[in-house]
């Protein structure tokens, strides 16, 4: 055997183990049939506090979505309502942890999900270009049947989840408070740094074809995905929560979101927890979690009007 012929083996065995990464990415990001989807648990619900009641509504392209209700009778803070929606391949699960607190706080909780999640129908993923209709349908559910004013209709969103609303209220001016928790900026970006972190590799070999595939296979574009540029047209109150040792997006995303956001600096924060990883503060961080967000929320948000004039 030649040189050669070595280095020919070695260089078709980089680029067949460089597709087979390629192909298990595209798959892992855009597509995501229920037969892959994590169950709900049941020892999940039994084991919280709050009486939840199901709610399935069918959105735009004619599929189901469900989402978990229940209203705070007992809120001394008024009819506050927030939508809580959870991350990239998760279920309404990730969210009771937030619920429970916030529920704690005085605020009436929907915890939703949104197509290829979950219990709801399709199999493609589209990092809230399509998955913001799922959401402006929740929230015609809110006002429509649940007869909450829109003013009082907040937004807290893990990972995908918070670029789904942020991609929500940039297209319909919907929800009069985010909450963005793990929150990727960019993409293809998001995509190129992950890539060289697992592989050591240069990411844009692998970022190309991974957006080319997802292009051609569920024709989503990848490109259109740039939180960081729908944030500069948002002037309502935010919270960003960010890690520092996040390996799913890059950990400089809060930052980058937080100073394209049009909103004051008066009415929006920033909380980056050094040693944090990918979203979970509620979990790693309960009672600065409660106090950050419920004192967010309480000055910007419940008396928004007081602090606003």
């Amino acid at each position: 055997m030649t040189v050669l012929t070595i280095i020919a083996a070695i260089v078709l065995l980089i680029l067949v183990i460089m597709a087979a990464v390629v192909i298990f990415v595209v798959r892992y990001l855009a597509y995501h049939p229920k037969s892959k989807r994590k169950p709900l648990h049941h020892e999940a619900m039994a084991h919280c506090s709050l009486k939840l009641t199901e709610f399935v509504r069918t959105n735009n392209d004619n599929q189901k979505i469900y989402a978990w209700f229940t209203k705070n009778v007992d809120s001394s803070i008024g009819d506050h309502v927030l939508l809580l929606q959870h991350g990239h391949r998760q279920n309404r699960h990730e969210m009771l942890k937030q619920a429970e607190i916030l529920y704690k706080a005085g605020f009436s909780i929907l915890i939703t999900t949104i197509r290829a999640h979950d219990q709801s129908d399709g199999k493609f993923i589209t990092f809230g270009l399509k998955e913001a209709e799922d959401i402006r349908c929740w929230h015609t559910f809110l006002t429509a049947e649940q007869r909450f004013l829109p003013k009082k209709i907040g937004f807290i969103g893990n990972s995908m989840g918070g670029v789904t609303l942020l991609r929500t209220h940039y297209l319909y001016k919907i929800g009069a408070v985010l909450v963005l928790q793990s929150v990727l900026a960019d993409l293809d970006e998001t995509i190129k740094k992950r890539a060289s972190y697992v592989t050591r590799l240069p990411g844009l070999l692998f970022q190309i074809p991974i957006s080319t595939l997802i292009k051609i296979w569920t024709r989503f574009n990848t490109r259109d995905v740039k939180p960081h540029l729908w944030a500069t047209a948002i002037t309502i109150p935010a919270f960003i929560m960010q890690g520092g040792s996040d390996t799913l997006v890059p950990t400089t995303s809060g930052e980058t979101l937080y100073n394209a956001l049009k909103t004051d600096a008066k009415f929006k924060k920033l909380w980056f927890e050094v040693k944090q990883k990918h979203v979970c503060f509620e979990h790693d961080h309960t009672q600065a979690f409660h106090d950050n967000l419920t004192t967010f929320l309480y000055k910007h948000f419940v008396n928004a009007k007081s602090t606003q004039s």
